[in-house]
């Protein structure tokens, strides 16, 4: 019997879209023990080759200041509470369950 191959994420996030990022992250959630998971310092997971930088205090962008928290996705996407997709929430809870399992492993 022949295995299906696992999900096929993007490396650039920059060039799908927003319905798009919903897809993977979704997906994601649900078969995130299905992937190694590598965290590097708290701020940051790495998961199926997708990395998740967590900025809590907002980011800075060009000479302005987004005092949101938001993520990071791959250096490219930014996911921040100003998205009405669910795009932050989504990257808030595989981050939450990433370190959970992360503490399991210990």
């Amino acid at each position: 019997m022949s295995k299906t191959p696992q999900h096929v994420f993007p490396t650039n996030w920059v060039n799908i879209t927003n319905e798009e990022v919903v897809i993977h992250l979704e997906y994601l959630l649900e078969h995130v023990k299905e992937y190694q998971i590598v965290s590097n310092s708290p701020e940051c997971i790495e998961i199926a080759g997708i990395k998740f930088d967590r900025h809590c205090d907002g980011t800075k962008y060009g000479r302005y200041l987004y005092p949101f928290p938001c993520f990071y996705i791959n250096h490219q996407k930014i996911c921040s509470d100003g998205n009405n997709d669910g795009t932050y929430k989504l990257c808030r809870k595989i981050f939450d369950v990433c370190q959970q399992e992360l503490l399991k492993q210990k």
